[in-house]
Formats: C-alpha cells, sequence, structure tokens
C-alpha cells in the first residue's frame, strides 16, 4: 500500500512541475495552487522521516533503559542524564512537527479555500494538546508544574529527579521508562497522522494535476480552432 502511495507521489509531483510550466503558459492560473500542494508534500515526507527516526531512537532507548533497571549498581548521572536529554530532545521534536504541520494546514486551508486540510490542521493540533496533557499529568502525579521549566528535557528532568527523591533510584529509572514507552505510542500515531496527510495530499495533487491538463487541452484546442483556415463552404455561405 505504501509502495503504491509512494508511486502516487513520485507521479504526482512530476507532474506537477510540468503542469506549472504548462499552466503559466496556457494561463490556466492553477500552477501555484499545484506548486504548493506538491511543496507540502515533500515537507511531509521529510517529517515522516523525521518521525520514523524518532521512533527508532525512542526504542533504542527503551532498552538503554531497562538495562539500567537491570543494573542498578552501574548507575551513573551521565549515563541518566545523557538518556532524559534524549528523550526530551525527542518529545520537543515531536511536537514541534505537530505545530508546524498544523499551521501549514491551516495556512493552506485558508488560502485555498480546501476543508480537507483545515481538518488536518485539527488532527494534529488535537495530537499536540494530547501529548502536552500527557506530560502535564505525569508533573502533576509529583506536585510540579510546566511552567517552572523552561522545556520538556527539564520537565522530565524534574520528575524523574521527584521520583527517585520519594522512593529510590529505580523508581526514578521506573519513571522515565514510563514516559519513553507512552512517547514512542505518541510519536507512532503522530507517523500515522503524517502518513494519512501524505496520502490524501497527494491524491489531492494528482486530481489537480489531471483537472488542470484537462483545462490546458481545452484552451489549447480552442486557441488552435481560432486558427483554422476557412473552407470553400463557409467562404460560401457568408
Amino acid at each position: 500500500m505504501k509502495k503504491g502511495i509512494r508511486s502516487l507521489v513520485a507521479v504526482a509531483v512530476l507532474s506537477a512541475a510540468g503542469a506549472a510550466m504548462a499552466g503559466s503558459v496556457a494561463g490556466t492560473g492553477g500552477s501555484t495552487e499545484i506548486t504548493q500542494i506538491a511543496n507540502n508534500l515533500q515537507l511531509v515526507q521529510q517529517y515522516e522521516q523525521q518521525v520514523m527516526g524518532y521512533v527508532q531512537q525512542g526504542l533504542q532507548l527503551q532498552a538503554d533503559i531497562d538495562n539500567l533497571i537491570r543494573n542498578p549498581f552501574s548507575l551513573l548521572g551521565k549515563d541518566i542524564g545523557g538518556v532524559i536529554n534524549q528523550v526530551g530532545s525527542i518529545m520537543s521534536g515531536a511536537n514541534s512537527i505537530a505545530g508546524g504541520v498544523a499551521q501549514v494546514d491551516r495556512n493552506f486551508a485558508t488560502k485555498f479555500k480546501y476543508t480537507p486540510a483545515k481538518n488536518m490542521a485539527s488532527n494534529f493540533t488535537s495530537w499536540h494538546d494530547t501529548s502536552t496533557a500527557s506530560l502535564d499529568k505525569v508533573l502533576k502525579g509529583v506536585d510540579l508544574h510546566r511552567a517552572d521549566y523552561a522545556s520538556d528535557t527539564a520537565r522530565i528532568a524534574a520528575v524523574v529527579q521527584a521520583s527517585a527523591n520519594n522512593k529510590g533510584p529505580t523508581a526514578g529509572l521506573d519513571t522515565l521508562r514510563d514516559i519513553n514507552l507512552l512517547q514512542i505510542e505518541h510519536t507512532r500515531k503522530l507517523g500515522e497522522l503524517l502518513a494519512t496527510q501524505h496520502e490524501a495530499q497527494a491524491t489531492y495533487l494528482a486530481g489537480q494535476v489531471a483537472r488542470d491538463e484537462a483545462k490546458s487541452g481545452r484552451n489549447a484546442t480552442i486557441m488552435g480552432s481560432g486558427n483554422l483556415p476557412l473552407s470553400s463552404s463557409s467562404i460560401g455561405g457568408l
């Protein structure tokens, strides 16, 4: 299924490049929209790849955390700090992607009156809010507040430290593991949203390219018919 989507995207983007140039000559006016959709598709594809990388990083971090839990006597502050930094970086990156795509969709919906883009924006905004709320819930569980910290990394570090202070070092790692597992789940869902948007935009782009090319063909036909030489029967009928 994904291979088919990728093929559709490739064909649509290549067609868009040609249609954009042809559209400017034929005067169809559709090239700007086609080009912007193609640009959005490329952006979403880049984000998809980045999110897939985040998921893989999260899974590797989970293995590192599990190893630390199994070997509590080998715990080193720099090791835990490094894991926390990576977990926080992935969380912030994913949230930034969701927020950025939502804004792109809102702009596109407004400029081109494309309602599905507005719905996509709502989906990414909802994902972002859910991700933020999940960490807020963990913070409140240990009497901490988001506004007191400048970044997701700092918030995660504070939660882990609070858990360790209350119940011991292993409890702190348990909390970090739970946060990372939740993040992996959220990140996978973000990837699914991006894949859905990618498919929807590819389909819309392919249709827009087809409509633009059809309109260009009609314009060319009209222009061509106007240059046809008059036949003798036509002259006789004047």
